[in-house]
């Protein structure tokens, strides 16, 4: 990346935004470095634990691996659409932090001639107003995420008290064993324990896209010939 910023044309270097460059070349390249860190590879345990729960389940009692299924898919819906959000938010957090950078660099790079005048207090003003801007925008995110964690835990309990319920009933009738009950519990929520960790990874994803898509940019600004 700092190779690509030496041999960008000069030309160029003057339609770039200096706060975006700096955000781009330190946040989100270590974003990118944390998600291909950990939750990359936790992914594909994750998606093998699924596939075995689901098997299973399958053998053991297929009705309990269809109502585990039944609230699948509004857990899915929520993520999604907690993703979507998590993905507008973090590309306004990135235009208010890059405003923030230029913000201090040119304080910086100013500093007597803001002194000389006298424009300590219109330097704050400008800088708690990009501040709370950010602010904002983090909030938003951290809201929905808020929101989203509750629902799919509230979901999650409804199926494995469903999947409970139907195995009492079965133990009533004589067609489970009493044991079961307990095997069945546990596998419900090993049934749901992947599914909660990759949809916290996709909120991750969908910040991370925002980065990639500011790297590809970035990466694709016209070099020297």
């Amino acid at each position: 990346m700092f190779i690509k910023l030496t041999n960008i044309d000069f030309k160029e270097i003057f339609k770039m935004s200096k706060g975006d460059v700096i955000y781009t070349l330190m946040n989100d390249t270590q974003r990118l470095e944390y998600i291909f860190e950990r939750p990359f590879y936790t992914i594909f345990s994750d998606i093998f634990d699924f596939i075995f729960v689901v098997g299973f389940l399958l053998y053991i009692e297929p009705v309990v691996l269809l109502i585990l299924l039944i609230t699948t898919p509004f857990i899915y819906i929520f993520s999604i659409k907690t993703a979507r959000i998590q993905k507008q938010t973090s590309a306004n957090t990135q235009k208010a932090d890059s405003k923030i950078t230029v913000s201090i660099e040119q304080l910086l790079s100013g500093y007597e001639t803001i002194k000389s005048f006298n424009a300590e207090a219109k330097e704050q003003e400008r800088f708690n107003k990009l501040s709370d801007e950010s602010y904002k925008n983090r909030k938003v995110g951290t809201k929905s995420l808020s929101i989203f964690m509750p629902i799919e835990g509230t979901l999650s309990t409804i199926g494995i008290a469903l999947v409970l319920l139907y195995a009492v009933y079965q133990v009533s009738s004589h067609a489970l064993a009493v044991g079961m009950i307990v095997v069945i519990a546990y596998y419900s929520r090993k049934f749901y324990q992947p599914i909660r960790n990759i949809s916290n990874y996709l909120q991750v994803i969908q910040k991370a896209l925002v980065s990639i898509g500011k790297i590809i940019e970035f990466l694709t600004i016209k070099e020297e010939a």
